[in-house]
Parts: C-alpha cells; sequence; structure tokens
C-alpha cells in the first residue's frame, strides 16, 4: 500500500511539473514561429523536464527514507508525477487548442513538420510522419486518446528508474 508521505511527494511534484510543462508551452505559444521548431528548445526541456525532473524527485523521495526505495515505490513515484503533469499538460493542450486559439493547433502541426524535416528521415517515412502531422486532429478527445497512449511511456520510464534506483538489499517478497 502506498504511504500518506508518498502520495504527497507524488502530488506535489506532479502538480509542479505540470505547471512548469503548462508554463513552457504558454510561453511558446507567446512566442515566435522560431521557438515551436528550435531543436534546442524542443529536446531541452523534453530532457530536463520529462526525464530529469521525475528521476531527480524520485531520488529525492529515496533521500527522505534514509536512502532505501522499493521497485515498487521508485515506480510509482516517478509514473505518478508523469501522470499528474501529464494530465495538467492535457488540460492546457484542451484549453489553447479548442477554446482559447483553435489556429495554434496549425501552427504547432507546422512546426512538428519542421521537426521531421530537421530530423532527416528517408523521403517515404518522411512523407508518411508529413501526412500524419496534417491530417491531425487536435480535439480533446484525441488529445485525451494522446495522453492515454502517453501513460504507457510515462510507465516505461517509470520502470527504467526504478529498476536502477531501488535498494537492491530489499527482499520484496515481503512487500
Amino acid at each position: 500500500k502506498m504511504t500518506e508521505e508518498l502520495k504527497q511527494h507524488i502530488f506535489k511534484n506532479g502538480l509542479n511539473l505540470g505547471l512548469l510543462l503548462m508554463g513552457v508551452k504558454f510561453l511558446t505559444y507567446m512566442s515566435s514561429f522560431d521557438v515551436h521548431s528550435n531543436m534546442i528548445v524542443i529536446f531541452g526541456s523534453f530532457l530536463i523536464l520529462w526525464v530529469l525532473f521525475p528521476i531527480y524527485h524520485t531520488l529525492n523521495y529515496r533521500s527522505s527514507n534514509d536512502g532505501f526505495i522499493s521497485f515498487k515505490d521508485a515506480f510509482t513515484c516517478c509514473t505518478g508525477i508523469l501522470v499528474i503533469a501529464g494530465f495538467l499538460n492535457l488540460f492546457f493542450k484542451i484549453l489553447i487548442f479548442n477554446f482559447v486559439d483553435p489556429d495554434y493547433a496549425l501552427v504547432f502541426a507546422e512546426s512538428m513538420i519542421d521537426i521531421i524535416e530537421y530530423l532527416g528521415h528517408d523521403d517515404a517515412n518522411k512523407e508518411f510522419l508529413i501526412s500524419k502531422v496534417k491530417n491531425s486532429d487536435f480535439g480533446s478527445v484525441n488529445l485525451t486518446k494522446q495522453y492515454v497512449s502517453d501513460i504507457i511511456n510515462y510507465a516505461i520510464l517509470g520502470f527504467i528508474v526504478a529498476f536502477f534506483l531501488k535498494d537492491k538489499t530489499t527482499n520484496y517478497t515481503e512487500e
């Protein structure tokens, strides 16, 4: 069973990450088109926010427990932070793409096409990805479907983090 301390840690840090993601999304929304397709901004924010932030706070939770964390708690902590942050990010994207500025979805799609072209996929793959982006629907149902599929990615990262951070001396059969 999850402790109250772990629940609070997950909620607080998931909320903080979600607010950071909303802030980044808002700043890119308010900025020029160049920021949307800037590889440093895209990969930097992805690495720092979606990868390092949950790892750091999972390590932080382990430190607050005398340096011990079970696989289950590490997985729950990392994945939980990402699920909460992803939900807030989903809410913000639905708000912007569907209510505040529906035309922004076109700008966002164009920046995704620039990224595909920058990454240098082969022509057949590039054309497939570009046509997929051009036919993307940024409606709330599709964004929610994307969030649900993103949960799998959050769980994969949570599994990897838990594998490396777990306490190797814990007898897991007692949990």
